[in-house]
């Protein structure tokens, strides 16, 4: 996978955002959130389909205005893309 292809939208966020990507296969993921402090905030597994996929991710408003990281692992490859949640 490319990794420009995985996208965190809206960024920033308020609380809620999705995670939008072109996968070469069928496959189950995990993926995580985590605070720029190291701190696992949630981890889901996935199953994810070839071509466009589409997941809502856990809704950050109720954690500290600051970093997040988006991490999902894709044909193989770790992805980790920034999500900035401000109020």
């Amino acid at each position: 996978i490319n990794i420009n292809k995985v996208t965190v939208f809206p960024n920033p966020t308020m609380g809620e955002s999705w995670l939008l990507f072109t996968a070469d296969s069928n496959e189950e993921t995990e993926v995580s959130v985590w605070s720029a402090q190291g701190k696992l905030i949630s981890t889901s597994r996935l199953k994810i389909y070839i071509g466009e996929n589409q997941f809502a991710l856990p809704d950050l408003s109720g954690n500290p205005v600051g970093v997040y990281f988006i991490k999902i692992k894709l044909n193989g490859e770790l992805v980790s893309k920034k999500v900035f949640l401000i109020r």
